[in-house]
């Protein structure tokens, strides 16, 4: 699969992040009108509990996801993403929720776990940003549980209509304008709606996935395709 992360450096990704890092959460509330919480809580209400079982969250950011994750009281849970920045903030979060998470700063490419060690790896919002998503993939089937699973939050694109044309052009015009204002970082929030716009979602993504050696149980569209939930396991 190409991927825009490959025209760029995967170093220059990451700093990018770094530098957006302390604004993050704020301008993703205000630029989602919140609408990132409530998909993560209707992630979080699809997955079985894991009591006693051990759960990754890759690009794991400033820990939002995870934090949810701990309602399903597993016995652990990692946090991993390339960003030191990200990891930093994730962990000031947890410490002030009280919650024991681990941050590993790591690529999704190169996961330094061992072989099945894993019964959930979740990802949100996070898998269009690998620079190999195919090496990725082999990486989570390898530390994952076979009878674990593999649970994706990531955007999408609306159906057609009006409310399709409106997103349109708010994710594409008012939200980069927005993003440079509040960020001050010129290319963080267009790197947004073009990673968005190459990669590939619903139908096609389940091909890619299945093709993999992942099979997709599960396929929820969510806002009329702004973004999907799936739920996978190891291909036997």
């Amino acid at each position: 699969m190409k991927n825009h992360i490959s025209g760029k450096k995967q170093e220059e990704v990451t700093s990018m992040f770094d530098t957006i890092a302390p604004k993050y959460d704020r301008l993703n509330r205000v630029l989602s009108f919140r609408i990132d919480v409530r998909w993560r809580k209707k992630l979080i209400r699809l997955l079985p509990a894991y009591e006693g079982k051990n759960i990754l969250d890759l690009a794991a950011g400033t820990g939002d996801l995870s934090l949810a994750l701990s309602k399903l009281n597993p016995k652990k849970i990692v946090a991993a993403d390339p960003s030191k920045g990200m990891l930093d903030i994730a962990e000031k979060k947890f410490k002030k929720k009280k919650k024991i998470i681990q941050c590993v700063q790591c690529t999704a490419e190169n996961l330094p776990f061992e072989d099945n060690n894993f019964d959930l790896v979740s990802i949100a919002f996070g898998i269009r940003n690998f620079s190999n998503p195919e090496k990725s993939l082999k990486e989570i089937q390898r530390v994952l549980h076979p009878d674990g699973l593999l649970a994706i939050l990531e955007f999408g694109m609306p159906d057609k209509g009006l409310f399709a044309s409106i997103y349109l052009w708010y994710f594409k015009n008012v939200l980069p304008r927005l993003g440079r204002l509040v960020s001050k970082h010129y290319s963080a929030y267009s790197y947004l709606p073009e990673t968005v716009n190459l990669y590939p979602y619903g139908e096609k993504f389940t091909r890619f996935l299945n093709d993999h050696n992942f099979e997709c149980i599960s396929v929820k569209k969510l806002n009329s395709g702004i973004a999907y939930i799936y739920l996978c396991r190891i291909n036997s």
